[in-house]
């Protein structure tokens, strides 16, 4: 028969602690690797909003929506056949409708326009 002497019981109760500790730990580390029950910070929330604005302001500039309520553009154009300048204006109506208005003047000279260099012509025209 077995002598039970406190030596032995330490040894069991030692052994018994340290089989506790280590199914705890396991179940632990498992527990931690498990994402699905995680919630998103408010600042990864805050981010992933405000990429999704401009996406959406994005992908409606490619569509021709305006950004803006008024829209104005004026400007002057040079060319190696003539000039010009031209003025838009834009309003929102809705998010997807706006009205565009453009005005544009300009001279463009004529493909067959050519200047002439006769001496007959001192004070006239030297176009044709």
């Amino acid at each position: 028969m077995p002598k039970f002497t406190l030596q032995a019981l330490n040894d069991i109760q030692v052994k018994k602690l340290l089989l506790i500790a280590g199914i705890f730990s396991i179940v632990t580390s498992a527990q931690a690797q498990d994402t699905t029950g995680t919630r998103k910070s408010s600042r990864e929330e805050r981010r992933e909003e405000k990429r999704e604005r401009i996406n959406a302001m994005i992908k409606q500039e490619e569509e021709g929506v305006l950004s803006f309520h008024k829209q104005s553009v004026f400007g002057f154009m040079l060319r190696t056949n003539g000039y010009g300048a031209f003025y838009e204006l834009g309003k929102m109506k809705s998010p997807r409708k706006s009205n565009i208005y453009s005005l544009e003047i300009s001279e463009i000279k004529h493909n067959k326009e050519e200047k002439s260099s006769s001496g007959a012509f001192f004070f006239g025209n030297p176009y044709i």
